[in-house]
């Protein structure tokens, strides 16, 4: 789901995860390659270069070999990309189950928070390329600090919430790997379709929160990338809410559920709950965080994992044809 500031600060709150991307790897993705923190096999035939970022371009004058990743979607491309970095920041929160086998010998660091990002903190690991989620670059100031420091990269445009393509290919363009991270990409988007392939076309989704205020839908665009397509009233925005009492306008095909605060129980117990579509066809998925944080935040290693775990909702629909 993607989870605007006010969400995402909440969830730090309680100290939860964050909350909207090599192939023929299989479905455990990519190797990160040998851990290193001295650029890995970046050529320095590739430096120095000038890379676009959200405040303007940066040029990193070397291959980068104390590189400091703030954020968990990113830190994803730079370990696929065969670079582990002397610290990695995830707000606070824990490493996702994608991600903490993956880490290597890479620091993990409180150096954010929903609001500021410790400067003395990232300037104590003597950075010469900081990688940076988009939201925090811009909070007031912090992308001038951190560029003070060291070359900082992020994805250019305005977006605080970047394609997961954007990112890994931002990401492998500071690291002087622009091929790799295209070779990635590629990979994750042949997955997603394979995992799709024999889903009846048209078959529709809602992927929505439910909590004490009812349904909230959530960006579920990366579903889109299984054959699946947003039903009539699904807002892929993050804007619209529903009632429990319309809890029968989830009419999709597959409708996928983040209980926060809620069990699964209390799902299937809302009203109407269990005459819906979904719930009859089998494909009514209650998930937690981590789905939440996947789908929102897709990468180089949480799309395989997530494709793991809506391939159950997949055969089904695929075997109601």
């Amino acid at each position: 789901m993607n989870l605007p500031t006010s969400r995402r600060t909440l969830l730090l709150t309680a100290a939860l995860s964050l909350p909207l991307a090599a192939c023929g790897s299989g479905s455990g993705g990519p190797a990160a390659g040998p851990a290193t923190s001295s650029g890995g096999d970046t050529a320095k035939s590739a430096f120095p270069r000038t890379v676009p970022t959200s405040h303007g371009t940066t040029t990193i004058k070397s291959a980068p070999s104390r590189v400091v990743v703030l954020g968990a979607q990113p830190a994803e491309a730079v370990l696929a990309l065969g670079i582990t970095p002397v610290a990695i920041d995830t707000y606070g929160a824990p490493y996702t189950p994608w991600l903490k086998d993956k880490v290597g010998t890479a620091k993990h660091q409180k150096l954010s928070d929903s609001k500021s990002v410790k400067i003395e903190a990232v300037a104590a690991n003597k950075p010469d390329l900081i990688i940076v989620a988009n939201w925090l670059t811009q909070l007031p100031g912090v992308s001038d600090k951190l560029r003070a420091l060291a070359p900082t990269v992020d994805v250019p445009g305005k977006s605080v919430n970047p394609d997961w393509d954007k990112v890994i290919a931002s990401t492998a363009d500071a690291l002087g790997k622009p091929a790799k991270g295209s070779k990635l990409v590629a990979g994750l988007k042949q997955q997603m379709a394979h995992a799709g392939k024999g889903v009846p076309a048209g078959s529709t989704y809602n992927w929505v929160r439910y909590d004490a205020n009812g349904w909230g839908f959530g960006n579920g665009s990366l579903l889109d990338s299984f054959g699946l397509r947003p039903a009539k009233n699904q807002d892929n925005t993050n804007r619209k809410l529903l009632s429990t009492e319309r809890t029968g306008e989830l009419t999709a095909d597959a409708l996928f559920v983040w209980a926060y605060g809620k069990t699964a129980a209390d799902v299937t117990a809302a009203p109407g709950a269990r005459q819906l579509p979904a719930a009859k066809k089998g494909t009514l998925q209650v998930v937690d965080l981590n789905f939440a944080t996947a789908l929102n935040s897709p990468g180089v290693y949480s799309i395989p994992w997530l494709i793991r775990e809506i391939e159950p909702s997949l055969d089904k629909l695929r075997s109601a044809k």
